[in-house]
């Protein structure tokens, strides 16, 4: 988590991609009004980018931490 908010710090707040990732390790150390916080914020600036993925990948993200969970990626099978 510590160096996710420093990443964030360097960037002044606004890389989306280090949000993204400082609100996944909010929601690890169960600190879900945090992890939403940094979500929507990321969300906010994806949006102004024209991040399209991203935006997808926050709004679900951000529909996991509201109901209290981590967020895990989806194991990929392999060949």
């Amino acid at each position: 988590m510590k160096l996710a908010e420093r990443a964030v710090e360097v960037s002044s707040g606004q890389d989306p991609d280090f949000l993204d990732t400082l609100a996944a390790a909010y929601a690890e150390a169960g600190r879900f009004p945090d992890a939403i916080a940094a979500a929507r914020k990321a969300l906010d600036l994806a949006t102004q980018q024209h991040f399209g993925e991203l935006v997808e990948a926050l709004n679900a993200k951000i529909k996991v931490y509201e109901a209290g969970q981590p967020y895990r990626d989806p194991v990929k099978a392999g060949p």
